[in-house]
């Protein structure tokens, strides 16, 4: 199986901004896989054995579905409504 990451949603980067190796498995075991890389898209070529029906790729940075502004809100409002509502009893 082949599969194109765009850097631009999931990558796997070192401290020091260099590319890191992506975590491929099925359940506890780890697959092997060939990869290609440009400055937008890494490819993987994945080998993993028949009947798996599950497979997991990590990389250390994944771009969030929503904005990080509003995760800063929600997480700013939660203790204003606990607190509002403690008051209100």
């Amino acid at each position: 199986m082949s599969l194109n990451l765009p850097r631009e949603l999931i990558d796997a980067k070192k401290a020091d901004g260099n590319d890191d190796v992506y975590v491929v498995s099925s359940g506890k075991q780890a697959l092997k896989f060939d990869e290609t890389k440009t400055n937008t898209v890494r490819t993987l070529a994945i080998s993993y054995p028949a009947g798996t029906n599950e497979i997991s790729i990590y990389g250390t940075r994944v771009v969030p579905e929503f904005p990080i502004s509003i995760l800063v809100l929600v997480i700013a409002l939660i203790p204003t409504i606990f607190f509002s509502r403690k008051m209100i009893r």
